[in-house]
């Protein structure tokens, strides 16, 4: 994501030049609902393109250090990463003294999100079979995952969401296991994954 997020400044880039050279068609068209295309919206950046140049430099030049925090914050976990993008977010809102930048910049905290859980969906799946993987073999479940850090290269993968290793509850013919992505985002939309509290449960004990 971070490097598809240096692509798209790029791409907004061209957006700024071609409002400069009076061209308003062709750069908006990746940018689909984002950005209206036609009406008084052309004849706005026409000659915000012509009569106000300056404004134009400062827009591009504030939009692409946007877009560069970004990157650098999306190649942190979510956890650090979020609190960045959110004051990113925040900031573009000038709409008037930024209008293009307003426009193309993007939902980045949505973005880091869906990185992140994805993260978690593969860190909880190598975690919970190896936890099946040690109750095979010991006909027990372990009762901290340190104990199967060494099946996992030594280090054990940790939640995206908070920086700590999963949630993990051993009990005798089962256990518990999750992501407590709940702690940093809530459950917004139905997901056969997500509890009632936001987190992202790899197994949930009927203990």
């Amino acid at each position: 994501i971070a490097d598809a997020l240096l692509l798209e400044g790029d791409e907004g880039i061209r957006v700024f030049d071609a409002v400069r050279g009076g061209d308003l068609t062709a750069p908006w068209s990746a940018y689909g609902d984002r950005v209206p295309a036609e009406g008084n919206f052309m004849l706005y950046f026409r000659l915000y393109g012509t009569l106000g140049r300056p404004l134009v430099d400062m827009d591009a030049g504030r939009y692409a250090n946007i877009m560069n925090q970004a990157g650098t914050a999306m190649r942190l976990p979510f956890y650090e990463a979020k609190p960045i993008l959110e004051d990113l977010e925040t900031s573009e809102g000038f709409v008037y003294l930024h209008p293009i930048s307003s426009m193309l910049v993007p939902g980045f905290t949505r973005y880091a999100e869906h990185q992140a859980f994805h993260e978690a969906e593969m860190g909880l799946m190598q975690v919970g079979l190896t936890v099946e993987q040690y109750h095979a073999e010991h006909g027990a479940y372990p009762q901290t995952l340190d104990v199967i850090a060494p099946e996992l290269g030594g280090a054990l993968p940790l939640d995206p969401y908070t920086g700590q290793p999963f949630v993990y509850e051993p009990g005798n013919n089962d256990f518990t296991l999750y992501s407590a992505r709940g702690s940093m985002v809530p459950a917004e939309e139905y997901n056969p994954l997500i509890d009632s509290n936001g987190n992202i449960v790899w197994r949930r004990s009927k203990e």
